[in-house]
């Protein structure tokens, strides 16, 4: 099972890392977006997701936003909650 988790969180880093911000996004002016990221690639995972959760309440419907928060919650070991946030509309 964790092995799963291990391969999923690894698929979508490599999406999300690779495909971050569609350039049209407002995200992209946003500098909490570009901290936030950073976070999480330094391993700051707590910071990142209160971040991108802030980020979520300006930009609902921005699909880069709960793909990261996703991230972030499997690296705080909450996979559940993951899925949920991945899959919100």
């Amino acid at each position: 099972m964790l092995r799963g988790w291990l391969v999923l969180l690894a698929v979508l880093a490599g999406i999300g890392f690779s495909f971050a911000a569609d350039p049209s996004s407002p995200l992209i002016n946003d500098n909490r977006w570009q901290e936030a990221r950073k976070s999480l690639a330094d391993g700051k995972a707590a910071e990142a997701r209160a971040t991108f959760e802030e980020l979520l309440k300006q930009y609902p419907q921005d699909a880069d936003l709960h793909l990261f928060l996703g991230i972030s919650l499997l690296r705080l070991r909450e996979p559940h909650a993951a899925e949920a946030a991945v899959k919100k509309p």
